[in-house]
């Protein structure tokens, strides 16, 4: 009897499990520093997912800390395009900017979120930080008041639907980080702790103040703009 080659069944796209089971996946090599490895992850979900931002948003900031600038930002254009919705992909393109000290092209990018996202915090939280970067405090001053102003209108929609105020933490990720090793370990309890406008304000502008650019301080404000 001829031996028949075993036909294997095709997997529908229904089958596959919700993008969220398996992000924890590419984001444990984030969480190791392995960078590569991580972006190597984050484009094998792309596949599996291509209608997923966070694939796309994340892979470039892996591509980014692993060195491979051009990759990163080729594809954050890609997700530009893809997402117009989504003002995550133009942030991180900004991010990018910032980094290699292009201010010109860093104010290019953040001037369309201001424009078509002025609803979004880390607009004007990545704004200031701008700001800072080029030492011009009182525009920083004012991008951070701004964040805070649309902080506090963001807050009060959220009270006024009768959500509880630590819910704003669960659902305002407008930037999407990665987990920052550097960032000490925060549970569900002291992550969602109330923090008010004020609070933001001053943490933005005393950072303006005293030109703090270490890497820590940079992943500690990076690593607030994901917990709201």
């Amino acid at each position: 009897m001829r031996n028949l080659p075993i036909q294997q069944p095709k997997r529908d796209k229904k089958d596959l499990p919700k993008p969220a089971d398996v992000q924890g996946w590419a984001r444990q090599a984030m969480r190791d520093g392995d960078w590569l490895e991580a972006a190597r992850r984050w484009a094998i979900l792309r596949t599996a997912y291509p209608n997923v931002p966070q694939h796309w948003i994340q892979g470039g900031i892996a591509l980014a800390k692993a060195g491979e600038i051009s990759s990163a930002e080729e594809l954050l254009v890609q997700a530009k395009e893809r997402f117009k919705s989504d003002p995550n992909p133009l942030l991180q393109l900004a991010e990018i900017a910032i980094r290699k000290q292009d201010w010109e092209l860093a104010e290019e990018h953040l001037s369309v979120t201001q424009k078509e996202f002025p609803e979004s915090c880390a607009t004007w939280l990545q704004s200031a930080e701008l700001e800072i970067q080029k030492g011009e405090f009182e525009l920083a001053k004012k991008y951070s008041e701004r964040a805070s102003s649309q902080w506090e209108h963001l807050s009060s929609q959220y009270v006024e639907a009768g959500e509880e105020f630590d819910a704003i933490f669960a659902k305002e990720t407008v930037v999407e980080q990665p987990e920052q090793t550097e960032a000490p370990a925060l549970t569900p309890k002291n992550t969602l702790r109330p923090f008010g406008p004020k609070h933001l304000a001053q943490l933005i502008w005393t950072k303006a103040f005293l030109n703090l650019r270490s890497e820590v301080h940079h992943n500690y404000l990076s690593y607030l703009w994901w917990v709201i």
